[in-house]
């Protein structure tokens, strides 16, 4: 049997525009706190959280796409975040198709 993963958002829930999409062959519960403990100088998603945080919200998980081949869960990310750029998104993704996005 092979691995599978699903492409998940995160969303604003004031005002329900995705901030980041993103993709795990973990549990997703997991990974979504695994985003609380990503701090760097530069984590745009780290202080959209804390944003939040303070005014005692938190993202929503939006599942976007399950199950995902695990071979395929990079294109399908990509697939998603193309998705959610075309549809105006305001995204945080610090990598969009490889490159530093604009």
């Amino acid at each position: 049997m092979s691995r599978t993963g699903c492409v998940y958002a995160l969303v604003d829930p004031r005002t329900k525009a995705i901030h980041y999409i993103g993709q795990t062959i973990q549990h997703v519960s997991k990974r979504y706190k695994e985003h609380w403990g990503s701090y760097s100088p530069n984590n745009t998603v780290h202080f959209w959280f804390e944003e939040l945080r303070a005014l005692g919200l938190d993202p929503e998980l939006r599942i976007l796409e399950e199950p995902v081949n695990a071979t395929d869960l990079k294109m399908r990310e990509r697939y998603w975040i193309a998705w959610a750029l075309g549809c105006g998104e305001p995204l945080m993704n610090l990598l969009t198709y490889g490159a530093k996005r604009r």
